[in-house]
């Protein structure tokens, strides 16, 4: 879904009053009379044109059919107020014609300017059509929610575990930065896209950067959040490229405008299971419990033997002989033991099983 589509633009400039900026939202990314087209780029002044999406949204691609006079330097850039803008993507190297361009991470915003440095030999820019999509697919699942957690701490009110909670009124508190926590899927998965929410109070913003493992050992880094995008509920969203596999995610803060803590309130992660077997599984050979000795039942025989063990090294080997011990299955299926006068002067001690003995 073509997420600029009938949206309202607005521009810089206009070369006439008949190649306008709402023109590169009406659908049409081929017709000559369709298009807008800037002013002239006269004593370095640069030409821009940005969509008004109408409410704040997501998404990860831009579109742009170039007539002939494209730009060669230009940048994307976002915004919820139309007047602070973020570059979230900047080319020297404009080609012209039709561009695909897939964001290093989702964006949320409501306006999306195309910015315009540099022009070709023709005096002004101009486009077709802008077109903004969402393409990130994923499973809808947040794989990271109540797995394994580790890290610091830095209280016991805002501990590690608030960040996998699914709940955005808490969060973890690691403490000074640089600091991180690490998840363990407990299955290598590959991984779709990772979004992280911190701690929200419209002043701050984050630095932090996300590595991934298969085995707990050999990280690799991710995705990184290095601008000063300011903290929000809706959190920094990075769609991975396909292939990237891991069972262990580690966040590491590396910097707090606000102050020296570390927080995240809440990490989610989307992906599918490979099936593969972890690498620490393979390298401590871990095989299925069935397969093992430990699955073949203790018998009566071994049982008498390990309490008779414990007789010899708590009270010594002479007293052996004064008890005599016996299993018998308990018919409410609750553990018991029961001990009396038995043959010859021996203490008699009768259980269900050698816990109970």
């Amino acid at each position: 879904k073509n997420l600029a589509l009938n949206k309202q633009a607005v521009s810089s400039s206009n070369e006439t009053d008949y190649f306008t900026a709402n023109l590169v939202t009406d659908g049409n990314n081929e017709s000559a009379s369709s298009r807008w087209s800037s002013g002239a780029f006269i004593n370095d002044e640069h030409q821009w044109i940005y969509i008004d999406l109408g409410e704040i949204t997501e998404f990860d691609t831009v579109k742009l059919y170039w007539e002939v006079a494209n730009a060669t330097i230009y940048r994307i850039e976002v915004s919820n107020d139309a007047t602070n803008w973020t570059s979230v993507y900047r080319t020297t190297e404009g080609m012209g014609g039709v561009e695909t361009i897939t964001l290093t991470s989702i964006q949320s915003a409501r306006y999306v300017r195309v910015y315009c440095e540099k022009n070709n030999t023709v005096i002004s820019v101009s486009l077709y059509e802008i077109e903004i999509y969402n393409m990130i697919i994923n499973s809808g699942i947040n794989i990271a929610e109540g797995k394994r957690i580790y890290g610091r701490n830095a209280n016991e009110k805002n501990s590690l575990v608030n960040a996998i909670d699914g709940d955005l009124n808490t969060y973890w508190d690691g403490g000074q930065y640089p600091s991180y926590l690490e998840i363990d899927l407990e299955k290598v998965y590959s991984l779709e896209s990772i979004n992280i929410v911190n701690y929200v109070d419209g002043v701050r913003y984050y630095y932090y950067s996300v590595y991934g493992s298969k085995d707990g050992v050999n990280y690799n880094k991710i995705a990184k959040k290095n601008n000063n995008n300011m903290a929000t509920t809706e959190g920094d969203t990075f769609k991975l490229n396909s292939g990237v596999e891991a069972r262990y995610l580690r966040v590491l803060i590396e910097y707090c405008s606000a102050n020296e803590a570390a927080h995240i309130s809440e990490f989610r992660v989307y992906g599918k299971e490979t099936g593969e077997i972890s690498n620490i599984n393979k390298a401590i050979n871990i095989q299925n419990f069935a397969d093992t000795e430990y699955a073949s039942p203790i018998t009566i025989e071994e049982t008498l033997n390990e309490i008779m063990g414990i007789i010899t090294r708590r009270l010594g080997s002479q007293y052996i002989n004064w008890f005599d011990f016996s299993i018998k299955a308990n018919t409410n299926n609750l553990d018991y033991f029961q001990i009396s006068n038995g043959d010859n002067g021996k203490i008699k001690i009768e259980g269900n099983n050698g816990v109970s003995l």
